[in-house]
């Protein structure tokens, strides 16, 4: 049974090639062979920018005594890259798949269950990590002569290594679980994100005390010592493992094993309980309300915000940048100080210049959301009800599209305000960061609510498929990542004398142009999703 659950949760992941998730239906050849073409394309991009990146360190420390700090390096990057991209998923993929009641109600027991979601994870956690890593691994086996042995070693290393991130993400995934037992189903998934704030927040302000503090009173070479024999420890081992220590590879291999036996003993002890106490929902008593009117259009945006109140998948997965926004809102204000400080001293730098930055920064941050391109792949097979409503399909598209914007607009708005508060451009300039970040909101939610329409995927089992594995999420978040990165290129290009806030102006109203053009985009593409004008 465990293989054909895992053979199941693996097909569910890598079925995007074979199988249109709007129609349901398999592709045909050409269809599969683009798809696949295209991931392959992603995958070499990937892999070819990371081999530039690590190809001269490699060169440098790869035959030294000191290759193994490299590896230590690569493993805690692709460890960072492997958690963000499971962490918010973990406890979806446990505890609200939609086919959990249906398994439990067969004669399978929990742990075979959770050993199925379990190997998902891992197998998404190695392919960030293998995306990162591996380049590293073959700039050094063209570089140097290194041993069959070692060559070998390394591979293992990768395979055992992601068990790290997985562990981390499987923990927070049972934790969240936890602690959905003890909450109010109507302020569960709000109270688990202002926990999940104020750990990122308390873990970002504990690090940057800590490392001032080590900094200061043993210098900057013992303070690597010291992280490396304590929280960093799995990284040095997965280091010296890559460069020949058989060990310290035994050790690591250990580890992974004790840890993993625990974790999933834990989860599979609590799986039942879990599972069966989060579909449960209080008792409500009735209270008699005055019956208020409202018009179509403010029902389908408070059905948006209803459905992304209650699902912690969407919630978090969609809202990383919102998220990231808030912490350092809160940050900013305890730092306030030393960032004021540290503004007035790059001020001379040139004020357009830093502002441009900031910006791109803070539109960077905007690209992580995607709300709009998952809402409609979150509708799933309960489409039809949509399709049935008295409303036509431009309104109810125009009720996700607002539901984008008014979810990040006050963050970006407030972030706006304390970067013009720190760095002081003037009127001009604070116009020109405002409507520029809005614009940017505006043509990510459009570019993403017309990716989804384009590229649904409705037949999910775990709401994080839809939400995070999707061409639709991918397609917004790097596309107007690119569309930012493109901006900043055709500026180096140009010839000397222009003047950047002039520059700006053009980009802001191409900006506008844009979001314009996807508003056309999307109401001529509302008969192709629901079927009526």
């Amino acid at each position: 049974m465990l293989k054909i659950l895992i053979r199941k949760q693996l097909l569910d992941t890598f079925s995007f090639a074979a199988k249109n998730r709007k129609t349901g239906k398999m592709r045909d050849t050409a269809g599969t062979l683009i798809h696949l073409i295209l991931l392959g394309l992603i995958i070499y991009v990937a892999g070819r920018l990371f081999y530039k990146l690590s190809a001269d360190y490699v060169a440098f420390l790869g035959m030294s005594d000191f290759a193994w700090l490299l590896f230590a390096a690569l493993g805690l990057i692709a460890t960072g890259v492997a958690i963000a991209g499971s962490i918010f998923s973990s406890y979806s993929e446990l505890y609200q798949a939609r086919d959990n009641e249906f398994l439990l109600s067969m004669p399978i027991k929990p742990g075979v269950i959770v050993a199925s979601r379990i190997i998902g994870c891992y197998v998404l956690c190695l392919m960030l990590e293998a995306i990162i890593i591996m380049p590293a691994f073959i700039a050094l086996w063209k570089n140097g002569s290194i041993g069959f042995l070692v060559a070998a070693m390394e591979i293992l290393s990768l395979l055992i290594y992601p068990v790290v991130a997985l562990l981390v993400s499987s923990l927070f995934g049972w934790i969240i679980g936890t602690i959905n037992t003890k909450l109010s189903s109507r302020w569960r998934n709000l109270s688990i994100l202002v926990l999940s704030m104020a750990l990122v927040l308390l873990y970002i302000l504990f690090f940057s005390k800590a490392v001032k503090t080590l900094m200061g009173a043993t210098g900057g070479r013992k303070i690597f010592t010291y992280l490396f024999k304590t929280i960093l420890y799995p990284a040095k081992l997965f280091g010296e493992a890559c460069a020949g220590e058989w060990k310290s590879f035994l050790l690591l291999l250990l580890i992974c094993i004790v840890a993993t036996v625990i974790m999933f003993m834990l989860v599979s002890a609590t799986f039942n309980r879990i599972e069966t106490a989060s579909r449960g929902v209080g008792g409500k008593t009735f209270k008699e309300k005055k019956l208020k009117n409202s018009s179509a259009s403010g029902a389908l945006l408070k059905k948006e915000f209803l459905r992304y109140k209650s699902s912690n998948a969407y919630l978090f997965r969609s809202s990383l940048g919102t998220i990231l926004m808030i912490v350092l809102i809160i940050a900013a204000l305890f730092r306030w100080d030393s960032l004021r400080d540290t503004a007035a001293n790059v001020a001379t730098l040139g004020s357009d210049r830093f502002v441009a930055i900031a910006g791109a920064w803070l539109c960077f941050m905007i690209g992580l959301n995607t709300q709009s391109a998952s809402s409609l792949s979150l509708e799933g097979k309960n489409l039809w009800i949509l399709e049935t409503l008295p409303v036509d399909g431009r309104t109810i598209l125009a009720g996700k599209l607002k539901f984008h914007v008014y979810v990040n607009f006050i963050p970006v708005l407030i972030c706006d305000i304390l970067l013009i508060l720190l760095l002081k451009p003037g009127t001009k300039g604070s116009m020109l960061l405002i409507l520029g970040t809005l614009a940017f909101l505006g043509l990510c939610a459009g570019l993403g609510l017309l990716a989804d329409m384009i590229f649904p995927k409705y037949d999910w089992v775990s709401e994080s498929k839809a939400v995070k594995h999707s061409a639709s999420t991918a397609i917004s978040r790097f596309g107007s990542w690119a569309l930012l990165a493109a901006a900043f290129a055709i500026y180096h290009k140009l010839p000397e004398g222009w003047l950047l806030s002039h520059y700006f102006m053009i980009v802001i109203v191409a900006a506008f142009f844009l979001d314009a053009v996807l508003i056309l985009l999307i109401k001529s593409r509302s008969r192709s999703v629901f079927m009526k004008a």
